[in-house]
């Protein structure tokens, strides 16, 4: 008797992948999207850290399709890939917060107003890098104080629309800001 897995991927979904058939891999991030996400979800314990591990697994994927391999299983190749990331990034949030309680020693020497004028340059640099939408919802939500509803209604969007630019405006932010800023920033009132 033959066991036929309900989620396997076809081969030749793997081979329209390879050769760059955007419809087949958009098919692919909906059906394993979020069950990889609540895998990575348990590892890492972190919602948002699990939607960016799962969309930095996507893009890999789709950056190394060529060398994808039709015979060979893509859905364990995720699973051990994302398994990896999370690993790298336990590893990596491990390190930084080494180096963060270094930084926080060397807060007491450096003045207020020296730490406003990095704040406001670290902002403004990651600023600049969002698309103009991005910043925008950003701009609204986090120095206006508008709601997700708010910006939608005033941007003629739906609030998922503006949800999912808010999520994409934080991500690239966190990417560029320095993590001893993103702790000035919070203690200021302004998190991200």
């Amino acid at each position: 008797m033959v066991s036929i897995d309900p989620f396997s991927i076809e081969p030749a979904q793997v081979a329209r992948i390879r050769d760059g058939n955007e419809a087949a891999f958009q098919a692919l991030y909906l059906e394993l999207s979020p069950s990889i996400f609540h895998f990575l979800l348990r590892k890492v314990r972190d919602r948002q850290l699990a939607e960016d591990l799962v969309q930095d697994l996507f893009v890999r994927i789709w950056k190394k399709r060529k060398t994808l391999d039709p015979k060979q299983s893509l859905k364990a190749y995720m699973y051990t890939t994302a398994t990896r990331l999370a690993i790298d990034h336990l590893r990596k949030s491990s390190s930084q917060r080494e180096t963060q309680d270094e930084e926080l020693v060397d807060l007491a020497s450096v003045s207020s107003h020296e730490i406003q004028v990095v704040q406001r340059q670290e902002i403004r640099n990651a600023l600049e890098i969002l698309s103009a939408t991005q910043r925008t919802v950003f701009c609204l939500s986090r120095f206006e104080g508008l709601t997700y509803v708010e910006i939608a209604e005033y941007l003629n969007v739906s609030a998922k629309t503006v949800e999912t630019h808010m999520s994409r405006a934080l991500a690239k932010i966190r990417e560029l800001i320095n993590p001893f800023v993103i702790i000035l920033l919070t203690l200021s009132g302004l998190s991200l």
